[in-house]
């Protein structure tokens, strides 16, 4: 090159390419990786991730399932948000929205994830159960199986299952009449994990003999 600014021989320099194009189009962001802080698990507690991937720009967000975090955009290849507390396993990607007028640039990442877990089938089945007059209130419980084995010998917890909250409720109660009354097991459950079924128990209120 000749001396630094205008001259006839070289014009103005080289041109960064990439950062013109910038200009009228967004890249799609890729992930690496997502970037947990020492002594954190995801999902306790509100942190804050680090993930670093390629072609990331300034309008760049992180998203957390299908919710858009306040992002900071620290270079093309790094960005960090706070993410929630949270259930499951949740899906991580980087979205850039477009600035073309065709709007097909920028776009959406690939999803990463915390702990990669793979996905089981829960069943949880009220118990059915039985009383009779001036008999206590039996304790309403439920089975419950992944992937066709009994939680006790599957290897995980209730919590891992994101059942430890589950409420197991009856209209019934102590002074109902006799008659049949449906046990119901109820949570609010991980949308990502869509795979746990439910049924239904009965009570049923007897004459006592």
């Amino acid at each position: 090159m000749y001396a630094p600014g205008f001259d006839f021989t070289s014009g103005y320099g080289f041109i960064n390419a990439d950062s013109a194009m910038r200009t009228f189009a967004k890249p799609d962001p890729s992930l690496i990786q997502l970037i947990v802080p020492a002594n954190i698990t995801p999902g306790q507690a509100p942190f804050t991730l680090t993930v670093t991937g390629l072609n990331l720009s300034p309008t760049s967000v992180i998203k957390f399932r299908d919710i858009t975090l306040s992002t900071t955009v620290l270079n093309s290849e790094t960005a960090t948000a706070v993410v929630p507390a949270f259930i499951g396993d949740p899906g991580i990607s980087v979205f850039t929205p477009p600035v073309s007028s065709s709007g097909l640039d920028g776009g959406s990442s690939d999803t990463l994830r915390f702990f990669g877990v793979v996905k089981k089938n829960i069943i949880v089945t009220a118990d059915n159960k039985s009383k009779k007059y001036a008999q206590l209130f039996p304790e309403l419980t439920a089975t419950i199986l992944v992937d066709g084995i009994p939680l006790a010998n599957s290897g995980l917890t209730l919590q891992q299952t994101g059942l430890d909250a589950m409420a197991i409720t009856s209209p019934a109660n102590i002074n109902s009449n006799v008659g049949t009354y449906v046990i119901t097991a109820t949570r609010v459950f991980d949308p990502e994990n869509p795979g746990v079924l439910c049924f239904i128990g009965v009570l049923v209120f007897k004459k006592s003999v």
